[in-house]
């Protein structure tokens, strides 16, 4: 649009008097993203990352280039990179475990988010999305040892009245899967309370509620 074509002037002139600037060559790739010029984004930030390796923001805008491009090792390597820069945010690392987990590798996934689990035992986003994990398992190979860990990632973060939706929708979803109805649906009625609404917890819920 009209508002990055105007951006683009400067941002090039400012690069064009110092080529160190990592915020311009960031702000660069940003814009050329936008403009949908892919590889020519991905230089630009590239560069910024080699001008100041700690830019956590182009790191972040590298992983959304990787993912939009299938290029899943690239995107998790950066992943790993902010987990290492930012060793004290839990979340940094759930989003390495789920991004193996959506590339298909559970070993990897698994390994990562009980690390996390480790380092950040009263974090519940850690152990929802361990339980995540373990049920993908469990509901695509039937095992049984995957779906009892899944129910133990879950149940500790689900027993907390601050608990979140999605995690009372997993442990239900789990529930379920083990032959506990009953459960199941006193745990997704609460899972529906939980703002914001999801309609999977629904379908889950009718489900629980046939059965």
């Amino acid at each position: 649009n009209q508002q990055i074509e105007e951006a683009l002037v400067p941002l090039r002139s400012a690069i064009a008097l110092d080529a160190r600037l990592a915020e311009a060559h960031y702000m660069l790739g940003v814009c050329l993203r936008e403009r949908a010029e892919t590889e020519e984004a991905r230089q630009a930030l590239t560069r910024a990352l080699e001008i100041s390796p700690t830019f956590a923001a182009v790191r972040e805008e590298l992983v959304n280039l990787y993912e939009a491009a299938g290029r899943r090792r690239e995107a998790i390597e950066q992943l790993e990179a902010l987990a290492a820069l930012e060793p004290t945010h839990p979340e940094r690392l759930v989003n390495v475990g789920i991004a193996y987990a959506n590339w298909g590798r559970t070993d990897a996934a698994v390994l990562t988010l009980a690390r996390a689990a480790d380092r950040f035992p009263d974090e519940p986003s850690v152990r929802t999305a361990l339980g995540r994990v373990w049920l993908a398992e469990a509901e695509r190979d039937g095992d049984p040892v995957a779906l009892e860990k899944a129910l133990e990632a879950l149940q500790p973060s689900a027993s907390s009245p601050t608990a979140s939706g999605e995690t009372l929708t997993l442990l239900g979803r789990a529930l379920l899967l083990s032959e506990q109805p009953r459960l199941a649906e006193r745990t997704l009625v609460e899972a529906a309370r939980r703002p914001p609404a999801n309609p999977v917890t629904f379908r889950h819920l009718a489900d629980a509620a046939e059965r």
